[in-house]
């Protein structure tokens, strides 16, 4: 099976196999990330609107792709999305709103006295929140 972006799978996978059962097959494990060497980066347009830059199904793919056409992936080191919703996410999900900014996300508070106005926080799996990283 070929993997995108990472022309020695094979040996990365069998070196990662080895070190998850505690084994060494001819050298340690190690992961190295770097400039593709002659490859420019591929320039994404971002969409317009932050949320979308965040949490844009087609966005995050291309942008992450064009990361991925750029990159060497050395050792076991291998391609992964990550999908990034900002610090303290779990606070989205169980209801507070989402301030989407250019390089992070932040949560307002829901409860202005935990001792007078203490909500049931619940996880919803159908809330807007959720849908748009998981969907």
């Amino acid at each position: 099976m070929d993997f995108a972006f990472k022309e020695d799978w094979p040996e990365a996978r069998e070196r990662l196999e080895a070190w998850w059962h505690g084994e060494v097959v001819d050298r340690c494990a190690f992961m190295v990330e770097a400039p593709r060497k002659g490859v420019t980066p591929r320039q994404v347009h971002a969409p317009s609107d932050l949320k979308s830059r965040w949490t844009g199904p087609a966005y995050v793919i291309d942008r992450h792709l064009a990361a991925c056409e750029s990159t060497f992936f050395g050792g076991e080191r291998i391609p992964s999305l990550w999908i990034n919703v900002g610090p303290t996410c779990i606070g989205q999900f169980l209801g507070c709103e989402v301030v989407y900014q250019e390089t992070t996300t932040w949560k307002r508070p829901f409860v202005e006295d935990w001792d007078r106005d203490c909500p049931t926080v619940a996880f919803d799996p159908d809330d807007a929140n959720w849908r748009d990283v998981s969907d």
